[in-house]
C-alpha cells in the first residue's frame, strides 16, 4: 500500500484518525497490512512517512506531536529495533513530557511518549522472538538499550499489551478491539506508487500551480508532462514525482487519484482494467475486455465525478495514440499524462518540464543528507557546485544524496569523488550516441563504485534485464509468494544459487544485495497497494547499466535473469488460482524474454514466451497472444 491513504470524512468534527507506530525496517509488510485493514474500515491512517511539509512547523518531530496530539488513538507495534534519534536539539522542546529515567527516544519511541502523556487511546503490541523481521538487520541507526528502557517501562507500568509472532496475528489481534466502522462512508480510491516527499519536495511549487491552473475545475481536462526541448535523453527530470506531488497536493479536491503507466499499448491496457481491482469491480472476472470495459465504465459515470489518473512513462508515439484513444471520450476527471512524447492532440495540454533552478537543487542536497552527512562549514557552497555538476537533474541528485548518506562523508568528500569519476565517465560516455545526460552517468558511476559488495554490483546487472515496474519479493524470496502459492515453488534456494554462480562468491545473498541498492538510491521504493515489492530501477540506470557491460557480460547476467523470472514462473499460468503470481510477473517475463529473443537464446526464453501466451489466451487477450507463441515456436 501507499505510505497514507486517507478516506474522505463527512466532516473534519467526525474523522476517526489513528497513528500507525512502527520501525519501518522491521515491521514495514506487517504495518502496510493493519493499515490496509484499518483503512477498510474507513478509519484515517497515518505513519511517520505520512507529514508533507506544513510551513508553521519546522521539524519532523513537532509534525509528529501536532498530529499525534490532536488525534483519536495511537497504535504502537514495538520489536526489538529503535529507529534513528530526531536531529540535533529537535527534541528539546518536548523533554519534560519523557517519563522519569529517560533523558532521549528515537522517533518511534517519541510517538509512545506522546500518546502517553496527552492520554491518547494507546495500543501495545509486542513482537515475539519469533517474529520475522522485514529487513533481517537494522538499515540505519539504531539504539538497542533505549528499546529495551522502552519495553521494560512497558511492563514494568503494567501497561495494556498483547504479543504477536506474524503480521496476520498482529492483524487480527488489531481488528479484535472495537474500532468505529464508517467503512458504509464514500471510499476513496487511492493507488499512488509513492508517498509524498513532504518538504524535500522542492523547486516546482509553481509548476504544480500550473498543472492546477491548466486542467482547471471542469473535469474531462487532458494534460502531458514532458521535457522541455531543452533537456535531451529518457529522463531523470522528475517528471513522475512532479505528477506523484500533484496529486497528494490536491488530494481533497479528487474522488480518486489513480496511477497507471503506459511504456507501451499492452502496458497501458492491462493497467487500466487492473484498476478494477482498486475499484473492486469484476471480481473473479477473468476476460481481459470485460475488465477494461468495467474499468472504463466506472470513469465514466457520473457519480464518480472528479477524479484524478496519471497515466506514467508514455514514451512512444504508439502508447500516445493508444491513450489518446482510449480515454477522449472520459469527461468525468482529469488526466495527467507523464513522458517523452512531444506531439499530442490539440485537447491535450503540453506542460513542459526544465530542470530543477539552483537553489531548489542544492536545498535538495543539503536537507537530504542533513543528520548523515559530515558537516563543514562550506556545505551550502559545495551544494551548489555540486548541484551544478549534476545538471540540476531529479535523479542525479536523489542518487547522490543516496550516495552521501550511505558512506556518511561529506560534500566536499563527495565533489572530489565526482571530478574524479567524471574524468572516467568523459572517456566513455558519447552524447551522439546515448540518449541520457552524461551528469546522469557519472551518478550512476559513483553509485556503482560505491556498492560494497560484488553481490550488489551483479543483482544490479541482473536487474537491468527486468521491466521497470515494480520487483515483487517472491521474486527474491518464495516464502513471500501470494497466499497458499508458496508450495508450488520447487527450488526456492534459485536467487541465491544464481548469484552466487554468477559471483563465484558463497555468501552472496539476494536480500543483501538489494538492500545495498537501495542505499546507493539505485533501486527505488516501490510501495504497492496489491503486493509487496523490493523496488523498482528506473529505466534511465537499467539502460546505463545495460550498456557498460560488455557482450559477453551481457549474455552472462541476461542468462541469470532469465534463470531468475523462470524458477519464480510457477503453476499454471491459464489457472486462475495462480494469477495473483502470473499477473506480477508477467510485465518481467515479457521483457526480459524480449531482450533474450533479440540475442537469440533460446531456452528458458521459449517456455516463457509460451507461458506468457496461455496467461494472455485465458484473459481472451488474444491478439497479444498470438505473436508471442509464433516467437515461441
Amino acid at each position: 500500500m501507499s505510505d497514507v491513504t486517507l478516506l474522505p470524512p463527512h466532516s473534519p468534527a467526525d474523522r476517526f484518525r489513528i497513528f500507525l507506530s512502527a520501525v519501518t525496517n522491521e515491521f514495514e509488510h506487517a504495518r502496510n497490512a493493519l493499515g490496509e485493514d484499518l483503512v477498510a474500515r474507513g478509519l484515517e491512517v497515518k505513519i511517520q512517512r505520512s507529514f508533507r511539509q506544513e510551513h508553521d512547523c519546522a521539524t519532523t518531530l513537532e509534525k509528529l506531536h501536532n498530529y499525534i496530539r490532536d488525534c483519536s488513538a495511537v497504535v504502537c507495534v514495538i520489536g526489538q529495533r529503535s529507529g534513528d534519534l530526531p536531529k540535533g536539539d529537535s527534541a528539546a522542546p518536548y523533554a519534560y513530557m519523557l517519563p522519569p529515567g529517560f533523558t532521549q527516544a528515537t522517533y518511534t519511541q517519541w510517538e509512545f511518549h506522546f500518546a502517553r502523556y496527552y492520554k491518547k487511546r494507546l495500543s501495545i503490541y509486542i513482537a515475539t522472538s519469533e517474529f520475522k523481521p522485514h529487513d533481517p538487520a537494522p538499515t540505519g541507526p539504531d539504539f538497542p538499550d533505549l528499546q529495551q528502557q522502552l519495553i521494560a517501562h512497558i511492563r514494568a507500568n503494567g501497561l495494556d499489551r498483547d504479543y504477536f509472532d506474524t503480521p496476520d496475528k498482529l492483524c487480527r489481534l488489531v481488528l479484535r478491539e472495537q474500532w468505529p466502522d464508517h467503512s458504509g462512508r464514500l471510499l476513496r480510491p487511492n493507488n499512488l506508487p509513492h508517498a509524498s516527499m513532504g518538504s524535500l519536495f522542492k523547486g516546482r511549487e509553481d509548476f504544480l500551480k500550473n498543472i492546477r491552473r491548466q486542467l482547471g475545475e471542469a473535469m474531462g481536462k487532458v494534460a502531458a508532462i514532458r521535457p522541455n526541448h531543452a533537456i535531451l535523453g529518457m529522463g531523470g527530470i522528475g517528471k513522475t514525482r512532479t505528477a506523484i506531488e500533484y496529486a497528494w497536493a490536491h488530494e481533497s479536491d479528487y474522488t480518486a487519484l489513480l496511477f497507471i503507466t503506459a511504456a507501451s499499448t499492452q502496458s497501458f491496457e492491462t493497467q487500466l482494467a487492473g484498476l478494477c481491482g482498486v475499484f473492486k469491480l469484476a471480481e473473479g472476472v477473468t476476460d481481459h475486455e470485460v475488465r477494461l470495459e468495467a474499468a472504463l465504465n466506472w470513469l465514466n459515470q457520473p457519480e464518480h465525478h472528479g477524479w484524478l489518473l496519471i497515466v506514467d512513462n508514455v514514451d512512444t508515439d504508439e502508447a500516445a495514440r493508444a491513450v489518446e484513444s482510449r480515454l477522449a471520450a472520459l469527461s468525468h476527471g482529469h488526466v495527467l499524462i507523464t513522458g517523452r512524447v512531444t506531439q499530442w492532440r490539440k485537447s491535450v495540454v503540453a506542460l513542459e518540464l526544465s530542470v530543477l533552478d539552483l537553489d531548489s537543487a542544492a536545498a535538495y542536497l543539503l536537507e537530504a543528507t542533513e543528520g548523515k552527512r559530515h558537516p563543514q562549514a562550506e556545505d551550502e557552497a559545495l551544494a551548489r557546485q555540486i548541484a551544478t555538476d549534476l545538471g540540476q537533474l531529479a535523479l542525479a541528485l536523489e542518487m547522490a544524496a543516496g550516495y552521501v548518506n550511505e558512506n556518511e562523508t561529506s560534500l566536499a568528500d563527495y565533489h572530489r569523488r565526482w571530478q574524479t569519476a567524471d574524468q572516467a565517465v568523459i572517456g566513455w560516455h558519447d552524447e551522439q550516441a546515448t540518449d541520457y545526460p552524461r551528469p546522469l552517468a557519472t551518478a550512476w558511476q559513483m553509485s556503482m563504485d560505491s556498492l560494497p559488495t560484488q553481490g550488489a554490483r551483479a543483482m544490479l546487472d541482473i536487474l537491468s534485464w527486468l521491466s521497470p515496474e515494480p520487483l515483487p519479493r517472491f521474486l527474491f524470496d518464495a516464502t513471500a509468494a501470494p497466499a497458499g502459492l508458496q508450495p508450488l515453488f520447487e527450488w526456492p534456494e534459485a536467487p541465491r544459487k544464481i548469484l552466487q554462480t554468477l559471483t563465484g562468491d558463497e555468501s552472496a545473498d539476494p536480500q543483501e544485495a538489494l538492500r545495498q541498492l537501495r542505499r546507493c538510491s539505485l533501486l527505488q521504493s516501490a510501495r504497492e497497494a496489491s503486493f509487496e515489492a523490493v523496488g523498482q530501477l528506473h529505466r534511465v540506470l537499467a539502460h546505463i547499466t545495460r550498456q557498460r557491460l560488455n557482450q559477453g557480460d551481457q549474455a552472462v547476467t541476461l542468462t541469470a535473469a532469465l534463470h531468475l523470472v523462470n524458477a519464480a514462473a510457477v503453476g499454471v499460468p491459464s489457472d486462475v488460482r495462480h494469477w495473483p503470481l502470473w499477473s506480477l510477473l508477467s510485465p518481467h517475463i515479457r521483457t526480459v524474454a524480449t531482450h533474450a529473443d533479440e540475442r537469440h537464446i533460446a531456452e528458458p526464453t521459449a517456455r516463457l514466451f509460451n507461458e506468457l501466451a496461455q496467461l494472455l489466451q485465458a484473459t481472451n487477450r488474444l491478439g497479444e497472444a498470438e505473436p508471442l507463441m509464433r516467437r515461441a515456436l
